[in-house]
């Protein structure tokens, strides 16, 4: 059985960390307060928010995310958030809300980048060397 600690050492999950780390958690909720504030529907401020976070993203881990445009992937993390979106709403305390939106937005950005994250590594020698190496 593995220790709990050894799940901190394991090289896919700290890079995941390393890629949460790259959104800007401020920018999903400021973008989301924005679009709500002027009038988009709750769909249309979601994909908003997923799209700052992406945008952030890919900014933030350029060298990791090379080759996948923002665009797609706030396509993808959208349908990942897709699952989540009625949770939310069923969230009636807004702060709360708030906080699991972002929470939501960018762990489902997260995970689309460390599958694009992985796919380099396994098609790259120099990738693959240094993910074993870890």
């Amino acid at each position: 059985m593995k220790n709990l600690s050894d799940e901190f050492r394991n090289p896919v999950i700290e890079q995941r960390a390393h890629l949460e780390r790259g959104v800007f958690r401020e920018a999903i909720e400021r973008t989301l307060a924005e679009a709500v504030a002027s009038g988009l529907s709750a769909n249309e401020a979601l994909f908003a928010a997923v799209l700052a976070g992406s945008l952030s993203l890919v900014k933030n881990r350029s060298a990791e995310l090379e080759g996948l445009p923002h665009s797609e992937l706030a396509r993808l993390g959208w349908e990942k958030m897709r699952l989540v979106i009625p949770a939310l709403r069923n969230q009636r305390d807004l702060e709360v809300r708030k906080e699991q939106t972002v929470a939501f937005v960018t762990r489902a950005l997260g995970h689309v980048a460390l599958q694009h994250w992985k796919s380099r590594a396994i098609s790259s020698p120099t990738w693959t060397t240094e993910l074993s190496t870890r």
